[in-house]
């Protein structure tokens, strides 16, 4: 039995997929952009912020939280504005100490080319409830 979350998106139609998919005791996450409705930051901890805020949404629609996230992926256009932002974020995402698993990537794009401010950052996690 899968338990699915939907932001209610035209995007999880168009293109066809979930945020995130609970299957028995694990909860695997979409990647998540920092982008709020029409609100992206230009910067990427904001973006950093918004992203893993979309993950405890997602999270919670499938019974977890992010105490819950033993792996995550991080697809980061700037390797070191995401190294200097990552710090702060991920501490008040997760709490200290942070206890999961990273792997942080740099990426020649994400997202649309089109976009009037450039995704910086996209974060997939995998929980365990």
């Amino acid at each position: 039995m899968k338990t699915i979350a939907q932001f209610g998106l035209p995007e999880e139609e168009s293109y066809g997929f979930a945020q995130a998919v609970r299957v028995g005791d694990t909860v695997y996450v979409s990647g998540q952009v920092g982008c709020d409705g029409d609100k992206r930051p230009a910067d990427m901890e904001g973006q950093m912020r918004i992203a893993y805020r979309r993950i405890e949404r997602a999270l919670a629609e499938c019974g977890a939280t992010m105490r819950d996230v033993v792996d995550e992926t991080l697809y980061v256009t700037d390797f070191g504005a995401a190294a200097r932002a990552a710090r702060a974020v991920r501490s008040a995402a997760y709490g200290t100490p942070v206890e999961v698993a990273s792997t942080l990537i740099g990426v020649a794009m994400i997202g649309s080319p089109d976009a009037r401010i450039p995704a910086l950052i996209e974060i997939k996690c995998t929980a365990r409830v």
